[in-house]
């Protein structure tokens, strides 16, 4: 292979490595976004109350998983942006610039040296200067930011593990706070059947006092009555 076409090559090959570490952003982003969604819905939805060591246990995962995302988020924004210094890629001139120093190169050496042909390599030459000077430069701001994604994706890995681990004490939370929730409807239930108990039997013993007191009412009536048919015949006979 020339020596022209291998830099060239080495040139173009990081220019598609560049994209490729813009593509490889993608997944990382979707990641840390599902697992910040699930660690938020393990906090909200945890009850601390049950159990102290369960909880205690559950915090401390919660907590390394959210070390190791912001990690994760550092690395990814060094690897995108570098925060406020960004990443340069660098590349030959403009198309107008090298035509314009061929033509000077053909010039000049038609003119001092009468010979066009050195004027070929000499520009050949100063292409593959170019192009070794620029793909340097582009393969080292690669190579960086490869390093930086590589580094956000083992944190992301960890904090992937951990989230998988925080599943088993949730799940026990979970369990046992559905578990009490029964109880408490369960004895609710019985408080409202025992009132409601109590409330017929208050209502029974309404009602029979009620009809206690009216057949008193009617047994006193009718000894009132007889009591004056007693006496209004005493007094018939006497007369």
């Amino acid at each position: 292979m020339k020596q022209f076409d291998f830099y060239k090559e080495l040139y173009f090959k990081e220019n598609e490595r560049r994209q490729e570490v813009l593509n490889s952003l993608n997944i990382p982003i979707a990641i840390i976004t599902a697992l910040a969604s699930a660690s938020y819905f393990f906090i909200t939805s945890f009850d601390y109350k049950i159990e102290s060591f369960l909880s205690g246990i559950f915090i401390a995962l919660i907590s390394i998983t959210g070390v190791c995302l912001l990690f994760a988020i550092y690395f990814l924004i060094r690897a995108f942006s570098d925060f406020t210094k960004g990443y340069e890629y660098s590349g030959i001139p403009y198309a107008k610039e090298l035509y314009d120093w061929n033509k000077n190169l053909e010039d000049y050496f038609e003119e001092y040296e009468d010979d066009r042909s050195l004027a070929k390599k000499h520009y050949t030459k100063f292409i593959i200067e170019n192009l070794v000077k620029h793909t340097e430069h582009n393969m080292y701001v690669n190579d960086k930011k490869h390093g930086y994604i590589y580094r956000s994706k083992k944190f992301l890995i960890i904090a992937l593990i951990l989230t998988l681990i925080t599943l088993i004490p949730f799940g026990y939370n979970h369990f046992k706070k559905d578990e009490k929730v029964h109880k408490v409807e369960l004895i609710e239930q019985k408080v409202s059947s025992k009132n409601d108990i109590q409330n017929i039997n208050e209502k029974l013993d309404i009602i029979i006092d009620s009809l206690k007191t009216k057949n008193n009412e009617r047994q006193r009536q009718s000894t009132e009555k007889a009591d004056s048919t007693t006496t209004a015949t005493t007094k018939g006979q006497a007369n």
